[in-house]
């Protein structure tokens, strides 16, 4: 077994690999750091990886550099010994010495590809067990294999070059790049399990993808995809870059079993295909399926899964799902599947699903679906939900859900905000928040269950703790209301709440309750005659009060009465039309005594059997009227009342 060199290297950082790694600029600032960490460091700003065999380089020497936007070259001539050259091998920087000897003896290039036919094994350099499934592939290709259950593997590779770059990657083992004579003689690799690093791992390191994240967990991933070709991914943290492939399925393509570990620049993919990352164009008959970013435009007849983020147009036939966040414009036939935040606009024929924050747009015949703030605005058929606030606008057709909403909710059942409104809630049944800033306008109902500092509009009811300004509908109720109630009963538990009792020409008694506020009240009034025992009412009016003072009062009310004489309820149309000037005087704390004159209207159509007008409720008349349907009387009276 002959080696050139072992070269054994930590990976710190995503890979950049777009111009020559020697000619990237960098900066750099360090004082009598170890030659290792500033090697470390290089690496991490560079975006590539180094390698090299420790026992060429002092790595416990000290260094101090100082640089401004310095080729990667330069540097590294400066800090490292003379007898070190540099070799780019894709996104890895090796680190060689010049010493000659018997295998490092520089060797003419054939000038054909030669094939050749190279065997190991690897084993676990600590426990001496064979590892089974690691990859190995040669470096700057996609030709590679995995190993067998005994360790073996077996790689055929065609090359000019006499000497050829392998690399050796298993999840949970530190990967092992070693340079060799492809001789085709056997040899064995100790690969060091990833717990036994004595290289203290920063920050910078790349992380394991969380098990919610993976496309492994989906399942047309597992039905497209081969178990075997994705451990190539999962064996590896690093990808190989190439401008292009095209492919017929994941499995047949020009990247071969790698195509998970290639970042490509265009991808065509005639029923589907399976990489690492896009970085401009991506086009699949069926499907296209990434395991980390995509940048540009991407376009599936079927459906387009991403596991990093995506910083694109996607335009599928029937899904979009991403794992990560996306920025951009997302369009498909049926939904959209976002596993993090979205910065752009999401389009779907059926629902858009969020799990994280959202700028922009969500667009749906369905349903929208978002756990975290919505900084735009979500429209829909049917619903639209935001676990978190909605910064602009929810409009759906039948109910929208959010926390805090700066704009409007719009849709024609309801709306919750489950804190506050700063704007709109319109809905054709109800609707309900913890405070509203502007207006609730609602077919039945709406509820605040705190402050209302504007309107609430309802068909039937409206509720809220405190009202600073409006409330119309046919209930309405508050704890607190510094503004107007209108409406058929309206209760403030600090508001206007009196009990009446009052004689009159018309009554000898009367009993009314008001409720409201003294800007608007309603009042329930029954009132009864002692001299006719068949003779009662049924009334109902509102009143207002135009001037106060501390004990003096003065208000208008209007009371209309339904008039049942001699049994007759509901028999004749008998209406008593009241309107009252009240002078009011507060005699005890809660106690006013109340007189003034009483103007009445009285309308009936009660007859005998001769046709002649019989009612016999008013007591004068100033003046009548009467026609074939209705008699009209008119009188002026006067009433006085206690009120409790």
């Amino acid at each position: 077994m002959r080696y050139f060199t072992l070269f054994i290297f930590l990976f710190f950082t995503q890979f950049s690999y777009s111009q020559s790694i020697l000619k990237k600029k960098i900066s750099l600032d360090v004082k009598n750091q170890s030659l290792e960490k500033t090697l470390d460091l290089i690496s991490k700003k560079g975006g590539f990886y180094f390698s090299y065999n420790s026992n060429i380089i002092n790595q416990d020497s000290i260094v101090s550099y100082i640089c401004s936007k310095k080729t990667v070259e330069l540097i590294l001539k400066d800090i490292l010994p003379e007898n070190i050259v540099l070799l780019e091998s894709g996104k890895h920087l090796i680190l060689k010495s010049i010493v000659v000897n018997n295998s490092s003896i520089s060797k003419k290039e054939n000038t054909e590809k030669q094939k050749y036919i190279i065997r190991g094994y690897l084993i676990n350099s600590i426990t001496g067990e064979k590892i089974e499934s690691a990859t190995v592939y040669q470096v700057g290709q996609t030709n590679s294999v995995l190993t067998d259950v005994n360790g073996a593997f077996e790689l055929s590779v065609s090359t000019k070059k006499d000497r050829i770059n392998l690399a050796f990657s298993r999840n949970m083992f530190k990967d092992t790049v070693i340079v060799i004579e492809p001789n085709g003689i056997d040899f064995q690799i100790n690969l060091v399990p990833e717990q036994d690093f004595s290289v203290p791992i920063h920050e910078n390191r790349l992380k394991p993808i969380p098990i919610d994240n993976q496309l492994d967990n989906i399942k047309f991933v597992n039905f497209a995809v081969p178990k075997k070709q994705k451990k190539f991914f999962f064996n590896t943290q690093f990808s190989e870059y190439k401008l292009a492939q095209v492919s017929f399925l994941p499995i047949l393509g020009t990247n071969s079993k790698m195509s998970g570990l290639v970042t490509n620049k265009f991808s065509f993919n005639v029923l589907g295909g399976y990489s690492y990352a896009v970085s401009k164009f991506e086009f699949g008959g069926l499907f296209n399926i990434v395991q980390k970013n995509v940048e540009g435009f991407q376009l599936a007849g079927l459906t387009n899964i991403t596991g990093g983020k995506t910083n694109a147009i996607q335009i599928s036939g029937v899904a979009n799902n991403n794992r990560a966040s996306v920025k951009g414009i997302q369009l498909a036939g049926f939904y959209n599947i976002v596993l993090d935040t979205l910065n752009g606009l999401q389009i779907a024929g059926f629902a858009n699903i969020l799990h994280g924050k959202m700028q922009g747009i969500q667009l749906s015949g369905f349903s929208n679906f978002t756990t975290q703030n919505v900084d735009g605005l979500q429209l829909a058929g049917f619903s639209n939900y935001a676990h978190g606030d909605v910064l602009l606008s929810q409009v759906s057709g039948f109910a929208n859900w959010g926390k805090n909403v700066g704009g409007a909710q719009v849709s024609s059942f309801a709306n919750v905000a489950q804190e506050q409104v700063n704007g709109l809630q319109l809905a054709g049944f109800a609707n309900y928040a913890r405070q509203v800033n502007t207006l609730q306008l609602a077919g039945f109902a709406n509820l605040a269950l705190e402050r209302v500092h504007g309107a609430q509009i309802a068909g039937f009811f409206n509720y809220a703790k405190q009202v600073d300004g409006f409330q119309l509908a046919f209930i309405n109720i508050s704890d607190t209301l510094s503004g107007l109630g209108i409406g058929f009963f309206n209760y403030s538990r600090k508001g206007f709440h009196k009990i009446d009792i009052s004689a009159s020409e018309n009554f000898h008694a009367r009993v009314a309750f008001k409720t409201g506020v003294p800007k608007f009240y309603n009042i329930f009034a029954f009132g009864y005659q002692f001299q006719s025992q068949n003779t009662f009412s049924l009334g109902y009016g509102f009143g207002n009060q135009i001037w106060s003072s501390k004990k003096n009062f003065l208000s208008l009310e209007f009371l209309s009465s339904h008039i049942s004489e001699n049994n007759d309820f509901f028999t004749y149309l008998n209406l008593l039309n009241e309107l009252n000037i009240n002078y009011t005087r507060r005699f005890f704390q809660n106690s006013l005594l109340l007189i003034g004159p009483s103007f009445n209207f009285f309308l009936s159509a009660k007859q005998n059997e001769l046709g002649e007008y019989n009612s016999t409720f008013a007591p004068y008349s100033l003046y009548n009227s009467e026609n074939e349907y209705l008699k009209f009387n008119f009188w002026i009276g006067a009433r006085i009342s206690i009120s409790i």
